[in-house]
């Protein structure tokens, strides 16, 4: 029960902190061919289709990281919606 109120009063940091890293798959936005050697140690072969469809995946995942940061506010963002 200990190590469960840790985790409960300790949130905000965890999400803070795991928001960061997530944030980090910008740099597969910005260079998506080091990005996948440095993930699965292969260099893209498919050409055009496949850089964009890295840097789609690389935007998708850094946007995730940037709504785990913004939910560490604690700001209301529905607009009174929930």
């Amino acid at each position: 029960m200990k190590a469960l109120q840790l985790i409960s009063s300790k949130t905000k940091y965890i999400m803070l902190l795991s928001g960061v890293f997530t944030c980090t798959m910008l740099y597969a936005v910005i260079s998506p061919q080091a990005a996948v050697i440095s993930m699965f140690g292969q260099s893209l072969q498919a050409g055009m289709l496949a850089e964009i469809i890295v840097r789609s995946w690389g935007a998708l995942i850094t946007l995730i990281g940037a709504m785990l940061i913004s939910g560490t506010s604690g700001r209301d963002f529905m607009g009174g919606w929930g």
